[in-house]
């Protein structure tokens, strides 16, 4: 079987391999110190620390204006293509719709036996979004993120992107955030951005939750800034495991491995099949897509760094490795692609069948590319317009039995609470 990714047996994968195979550290401990230098900087000097990096690291001049106002909008639309707009319009509205029907009721009630008991749901005031830009530019990212803030009715949405040649934003980047309803942003990247937005400076507006993808130092200062900001969850390099059987058509199983590989020489890249035959005729359509791809080099990395095969007896062994994986994105090319997805425990964002391709979905489906990585998905799903929204609880006693409250002075004299106690009887004499 073709060399370029190695392929693995499950019933014989030890202990070791597995822990190799599927354990994904998110590398941000050995910035952390000096992520931390970056914070206290913004912290302390504000602006000053942004225009520093300017000519630091961007090499572009200090009083590069922080703010893309207006006018810088209207020059980026007019350098992208009719047809792109067109194309982000489209994915725009289908984004907005998704997140439009997963808003909650404003409040809902029940009646817990003579207690009404409920969740009103409230926006987040203030929220920092962050593009990448400069030369990894994602437009796509810039809907993703922004959209379903406004949908929840975010006040403040504070967007971030990294300044790119001679200090111009990405001309995509700042088209899609003006198609998603935002046409002012910062010109600032990296750890400073998350910096800036989490302590305010004399331009950028602190805000009360950072949510977006980015580059090493952004995640790690991300983490870093935990207990100053709140966050999603740290996204990391992109993650894929194609579930296929006997059915799966080899060439689209080797177009969507090289898909998302492509991303970064960090990809992690999984085929787990149940068919020999579908794994080898795959492998040789890949090393075919590494010859012929622009970043066919950028594919070939990842897969010799983390790309696997895993051979399962059974489409339920199969389930199970994926499960223990809970990759970003999992694609279901089987026979029944419906019969497995409800025994999918841990995964990101699921693609059914052959139709959907992951990168299909990641673009113009409506549903999130902003996914957990690094097995997050067994703690917490993708991105929604849940993420920009707080619940709070909401509580009216009513016509309570008298013993309720009793029962609740017992439990707080049983933990020392006396005036809770107190408290709780001074209403029993009114009922």
């Amino acid at each position: 079987m073709s060399g370029i990714v190695e392929v693995w047996r499950a019933s014989q994968l030890s202990r070791e391999a597995r822990r190799r195979l599927f354990e994904r550290r998110l590398q941000a401990e050995a910035l952390l110190s000096r992520v931390r230098e970056v914070i206290e900087d913004v912290k302390a000097r504000g602006d000053e620390a942004i225009r520093d990096f300017y000519e630091s690291f961007y090499r572009i001049p200090r009083d590069t204006p922080i703010v893309i106002g207006e006018e810088e909008f209207e020059k980026a639309l007019s350098k992208v293509s009719s047809r792109l707009t067109e194309a982000l319009e489209e994915a725009a509205s289908r984004i907005k719709e998704v997140a439009s029907r997963q808003l909650p009721p404003s409040l809902v009630l029940y009646d817990v036996s003579g207690a009404l008991v409920g969740v009103a749901w409230r926006p987040v005031e203030s929220v920092g979004v962050y593009v990448p830009g400069g030369g990894a530019a994602y437009p796509s990212t810039a809907l993703m993120t922004v959209i379903p803030a406004l949908a929840a009715g975010v006040q403040e949405v504070a967007v971030a992107t990294p300044p790119g040649e001679e200090g111009e934003a990405n001309p995509a980047v700042l088209a899609a955030l003006s198609i998603a309803g935002v046409r002012r942003a910062y010109r600032v990247g990296g750890a400073h951005a998350a910096a800036a937005m989490a302590y305010g400076t004399e331009t950028v507006p602190r805000v009360c939750k950072i949510i977006g993808p980015g580059g090493s130092w952004f995640t790690a200062a991300k983490l870093a800034l935990t207990g100053v900001v709140d966050m999603e969850f740290p996204a990391g390099p992109t993650e894929l495991v194609v579930l296929a059987d006997s059915s799966a058509d080899p060439r689209l199983v080797a177009h969507d491995m090289a898909a998302q590989a492509e991303h970064g020489s960090d990809s992690f890249i999984a085929l787990v099949t149940t068919s020999e035959r579908v794994a080898k005729e795959a492998l040789s359509w890949l090393s075919k897509l590494v010859e012929e791809l622009p970043r066919g080099g950028v594919v070939q990395e990842a897969l010799d760094k983390s790309g696997a095969v895993i051979l399962a007896d059974s489409i339920d062994e199969a389930i199970e490795l994926v499960n223990e994986i809970a990759p970003e994105h999992l694609e279901l090319l089987v026979e029944d692609p419906w019969s497995v997805v409800s025994k999918v425990r841990n995964a990101g964002s699921v693609s059914v069948g052959h139709a959907t391709p992951p990168a299909l979905v990641d673009y113009m489906l409506g549903s999130n590319h902003v996914l957990p990585t690094y097995s997050w998905a067994k703690a917490r799903g993708g991105l929604t317009v849940l993420d920009y929204m707080k619940p709070i609880y909401v509580n009216a006693a009513g016509k309570l039995p008298s013993h309720l409250y009793e029962k609740a002075a017992l439990i707080a004299r049983e933990e020392g609470l006396e005036a809770h106690a107190q408290s709780i009887e001074a209403r029993i004499r009114e009922l």
